[in-house]
């Protein structure tokens, strides 16, 4: 996985470039915005495996795991 923390804001933003294959991957992010001490993430459509684009309405799909994921570990996620 790729990501980098963008400073042209405050907090900055950790953007996400590539990479993502499993929900687990969105743990290394928060750890990521967490040592950066920023809480915006952007992620690049094209980081995102196809399957995240697959049934985007269940709870048992990519998407949705990844958002209850997030949610478990108190993040906001915009789609």
């Amino acid at each position: 996985m790729e990501f980098q923390l963008v400073h042209n804001s405050d907090p900055g933003v950790m953007e996400c470039i590539v990479g993502i294959t499993d929900v687990r991957d969105s743990m290394e992010l928060a750890y990521a915005c967490s040592d950066a001490d920023t809480d915006l993430l952007l992620i690049h459509a094209g980081a995102l495996p196809p399957a995240f684009f697959q049934q985007a309405g269940s709870d048992t799909s990519f998407a949705g795991s990844l958002a209850t994921m997030w949610q478990a570990i108190h993040r906001r996620m915009v789609w």
